[in-house]
């Protein structure tokens, strides 16, 4: 996968048409990494995915989030306590260390502060 091609490493604009997607069929998703640690800096993430199905149950201990419903429909259980449907333009914050899970049919864009890394996430 050519990172550098899906976003600038300065200031700008994303073309959400260009990079390649990367499978994660365990949670029935793709994504494009768009600010991302290895190149742009620990400051915060910014991934897009889209999503057909049951994303694992899920917490991470490294940093917060916040996923913006960029389309479809989705519902959040948040710490066996909360749960909530969220669709297009919604904004979901998730606390460093709340366990989570979510279920959903359509795409999202996630970021994390600070900035995701691989193995965070934690199931």
């Amino acid at each position: 996968m050519d990172e550098k091609s899906l976003g600038p490493i300065n200031s700008g604009k994303f073309d959400l048409s260009t990079g390649s997607w990367v499978s994660e069929p365990e949670n029935y998703l793709q994504y494009k990494k768009l600010v991302f640690d290895e190149r742009d800096g620990s400051d915060l993430s910014l991934t897009f995915i889209e999503i057909k199905g049951d994303h694992k149950e899920l917490l991470t201990r490294a940093s917060s989030r916040i996923y913006i419903i960029h389309s479809g429909d989705f519902t959040f259980q948040i710490a066996d306590l909360l749960e909530f449907s969220a669709t297009t333009g919604d904004a979901i914050y998730i606390k460093r260390g709340d366990r989570y899970r979510f279920t959903g049919n359509g795409s999202y864009f996630v970021i994390n502060g600070p900035a995701f890394k691989d193995g965070d996430d934690i199931y």
